[in-house]
C-alpha cells in the first residue's frame, strides 16, 4: 500500500480510518472538479488528503484556481497545468481519468 498514501500516513493513522478514506478522497476531487468554486469557500489544504493522488489532484485544482480558471474542461486543464504537472497528470491517465470520477459524483 505504500504507493496509495503519502509518507507517513500508514504509521500515523489506524487501518480503521484509511478503510474508505480513497473513496472519500476521490469523491471530494470529483466534487471540486465538478464545482472548482469550492476551493474559494473551503479552507481544504492538500495536507487533508492522505493519498497521494489525491494530494496531487487538490494541487492541479489549486493551480488551476490560481491562474482563474472556474471550469475544468480538458482544454483548460492542458493550456493551464505547467509542464511538469501535466506530464504527470498524463501518465495518471490524463482529463479522462479525472473526468470518471467527476462524473460519478453528485453535487
Amino acid at each position: 500500500m505504500n504507493d496509495v498514501w503519502v509518507v507517513g500516513a500508514e504509521e500515523k493513522y489506524p487501518n480503521e480510518l484509511l478503510d474508505g478514506r480513497l473513496n472519500a478522497e476521490a469523491s471530494t476531487i470529483g466534487l471540486i472538479w465538478n464545482d472548482p468554486l469550492i476551493i474559494d469557500e473551503t479552507k481544504l489544504t492538500s495536507k487533508e488528503f492522505l493519498s497521494i493522488d489525491g494530494r496531487f489532484y487538490f494541487e492541479c485544482a489549486k493551480q488551476l484556481r490560481s491562474k482563474g480558471v472556474v471550469e475544468f474542461d480538458e482544454v483548460s486543464v492542458i493550456s493551464n497545468l505547467e509542464k511538469e504537472v501535466l506530464d504527470k497528470f498524463q501518465d495518471k491517465g490524463g482529463y479522462q481519468a479525472i473526468n470518471n470520477i467527476a462524473k460519478v459524483v453528485s453535487i
